[in-house]
């Protein structure tokens, strides 16, 4: 029996959600008949995994289909980990996006048909230019997003610095006379 099985069940337990029977099939992936008409209607939906989809199946009971707070979920996590992220998002009205990582598997509840974030998404997300979007294909856009600072990060780091270290930088004649 795969791990996340009892991840999940503790975790259900913990937040008074009625247990779900986990749906396993051989290759990880097929029809769960948690939901029918997603399966057949949404292609992003049915080609999720066993884990993620019994995953949404506990987000959609403990945060409504369609939740409350239009953040996106992030189903690479446990989903004990993720639960109380989750709720104090929602209590406190949060708009945040978890960290972006290569593996980052970002699921947008809130849009109609529901899906992932794209790789382009992720870009924009992260702050990153996104004038490359034809030369790449969406995984590769995912994990540059993934492994990219964002340029907030960036753009802070730098001023730091320039303030840390202001005082042994060289100054430039145009702003040597001017006061600091």
């Amino acid at each position: 029996m795969p791990k996340w099985i009892d991840d999940h069940r503790l975790t259900f337990e913990k937040y008074g959600h009625p247990w779900v029977d986990p749906v396993l099939h051989q290759n990880n992936r097929g029809d769960c008949r948690y939901r029918p008409a997603m399966e057949e209607c949404n292609p992003f939906y049915a080609s999720l995994s066993d884990r993620n989809k019994h995953m949404l199946e506990f987000l959609w009971g403990r945060h409504g289909n369609p939740p409350i707070v239009e953040v996106p979920w992030d189903l690479h996590e446990s989903l004990s980990w993720l639960v109380p992220h989750l709720d104090s998002q929602v209590t406190r009205g949060e708009l945040l996006v978890r960290t972006i990582t290569p593996a980052a598997k970002l699921w947008c509840a809130f849009l109609r048909p529901q899906r992932p974030v794209l790789g382009l998404e992720k870009m924009r997300l992260q702050g990153l230019p996104c004038d490359v979007a034809d030369r790449f294909t969406d995984g590769q856009l995912s994990n540059l997003a993934g492994n990219g600072f964002a340029a907030p990060v960036v753009a802070a780091i730098t001023i730091c610095m320039l303030l840390e270290f202001s005082d042994v930088l060289p100054r430039s004649p145009a702003i040597a006379g001017a006061a600091w």
